[in-house]
């Protein structure tokens, strides 16, 4: 899950614009609140700050965000592969003979 579409997706739920500092600062904040906290904790924290409508959609938010970054990592693989590949038709056709 990238915490940038969370963020990104909750600001839209609620209709917010937010400038590129509160944006960064949202992100790291749920950055470290996904690496210290408990689940527990994270929704309680997050009940705190957010509205009970748009608490209700997060586990849409975060699967949506996990599936988005899961196609990245899936690119980013097959762009890895693909390159390998074509390099690989550089490479001698047979081994060097030693003597």
């Amino acid at each position: 899950m990238t915490c940038i579409d969370v963020v990104d997706q909750v600001a839209q739920l609620m209709g917010l614009s937010l400038s590129s500092e509160q944006r960064l600062n949202a992100i790291t904040a749920l950055q470290r609140m996904v690496q210290t906290f408990s689940k527990q904790e994270r929704r309680e924290a997050l009940a705190r700050v957010l509205p009970e409508p748009v608490m209700a959609q997060l586990p849409d938010v975060a699967r949506l965000a996990a599936v988005e970054g899961m196609k990245i990592a899936l690119l980013v693989a097959i762009a890895v592969s693909m390159v390998c590949l074509l390099l690989s038709t550089q490479l001698p056709k047979r081994g060097r003979r030693r003597s």
